[in-house]
């Protein structure tokens, strides 16, 4: 049932629309990595667009969705950095899925996250949209990503409303 929702996904590299949107995260952490840093996409899609634009600014980066690029040898592997956008409001397993994220980049790395943050007022949560998707199953604030990455070490760097960086 996840795939036939996530099938319906515009997930164009083509698309300038969705170009800009994903710029959102693309933009900061580009601005945060070396010279031919390599990463991992995790939760590419079916469109593996964020691929396009971290290649387009010089940066190698592969793929992996456990739908459409599920090759599991990626994951044993440390990155300098990892990107997922729209992806950990999907996580069943959330301790199991930030451990395997943080896990890419070993003791040092970048980590960039793109979701929508929880509504800062309580009230604000019945009129939220990103909830009534029925593949979204986890969601944070700010102050469960500071609680992520003391966790894991790391500390958060909240660009927007939308994305949070984490540098290991």
């Amino acid at each position: 049932e996840q795939k036939s929702r996530y099938d319906l996904h515009r997930n164009n590299p083509e698309d300038q629309g969705y170009r800009n949107f994903l710029a959102k995260l693309v933009a900061p952490l580009s601005k945060a990595l070396s010279p031919g840093a390599v990463g991992i996409d995790f939760g590419s899609g079916p469109g593996p667009t964020l691929h396009a634009l971290f290649h387009e600014r010089g940066f190698k980066v592969v793929n992996y969705d456990p739908f459409y690029a599920p090759d599991a040898t990626l994951l044993k592997s440390t990155y300098n950095f990892a990107a997922t956008t729209e992806t950990v409001e999907h996580f069943c397993d959330p301790s199991k899925n930030w451990g395997t994220l943080f896990s890419l980049v070993g003791n040092s790395g970048l980590i960039g996250v793109m979701t929508y943050f929880l509504p800062a007022v309580p009230s604000g949560f019945a009129l939220w949209r990103y909830k009534d998707d029925p593949t979204h199953v986890a969601f944070y604030s700010k102050k469960t990503f500071l609680w992520i990455g003391e966790k894991y070490g790391a500390k958060a760097d909240f660009i927007s409303d939308s994305v949070v960086l984490f540098c290991v």
